[in-house]
């Protein structure tokens, strides 16, 4: 568990500093940003029974964080793995709110994507991915009225374990997501998906980079496992 203030730089800049070099993986989780008042209060709040030991002690720690140029203080998680002889990985994002709960098997498979994808040549190599969808993803719609039935507005992922990961997806994208059910490689999915949006072969080019695109990311975020780990993990 960490905490670090943020200046000028983009969130992850320090906490990724700390860890460059350390031969160790990195996934950055950010938890909480509060401004610089906030943070004191929060952390200061039995002094309340004292009124000016309260107020002395919110102005003594909002100076320091001003010497220090701080416009927030975040807090957060950095779960790191030692690996060695490999190519070292950082990834930063933000805990959805009202998480986290239980999140091992979550966090261990996201560990094992990312390290995987941290040692792909290419991208391209994932066409010959049998992908699946873990169980615990679902789907949500949002609809509009109009013509006296229903249309369809958006589409998100919903991870349903973990640290609950959402992640939006457009029509293209919706079409590709259920083929992800580990029968077939992903180059397959992509053309079975291409030929229900009647793609020609002009547009196949661009959906299948947009494909990879959206498949490693669900990857990242543990939406979706190769076939081949989970076969070499067993059923759970």
């Amino acid at each position: 568990m960490i905490s670090w203030v943020l200046v000028d730089e983009e969130w992850p800049s320090r906490p990724r500093v700390w860890v460059d070099g350390s031969g160790c993986d990195c996934w950055l989780l950010l938890g909480v940003q509060r401004d610089p008042l906030t943070h004191a209060a929060l952390w200061n709040e039995e002094l309340k029974r004292d009124p000016k030991a309260y107020a002395d002690t919110l102005d003594r720690w909002v100076d320091y964080l001003d010497e220090l140029g701080a416009k927030a203080v975040l807090e957060g998680a950095a779960i790191l793995r030692r690996r060695t002889g490999r190519r070292n990985w950082f990834r930063a994002d933000r805990i959805p709110p009202g998480r986290p709960e239980p999140a091992s098997e979550h966090l261990q498979r996201v560990f094992r994507s990312q390290s995987y994808l941290s040692d792909l040549a290419d991208d391209a190599l994932l066409l010959d991915e049998m992908l699946c969808l873990v169980e615990s993803v679902r789907i949500e719609q949002g609809l509009h009225c109009h013509d006296g039935g229903y249309v369809v507005d958006s589409m998100t992922l919903v991870l349903d374990e973990g640290l609950g990961f959402r992640a939006g997806v457009d029509q293209r994208t919706a079409v590709l997501v259920p083929l992800l059910d580990g029968a077939r490689p992903l180059r397959q999915s992509i053309d079975v998906a291409a030929n229900a949006l009647a793609l020609g072969p002009d547009d196949l080019e661009a959906f299948t980079q947009g494909a990879l695109a959206v498949v490693r990311e669900m990857l990242e975020l543990g939406f979706v496992v190769r076939i081949q780990e989970r076969a070499l993990r067993g059923p759970n």
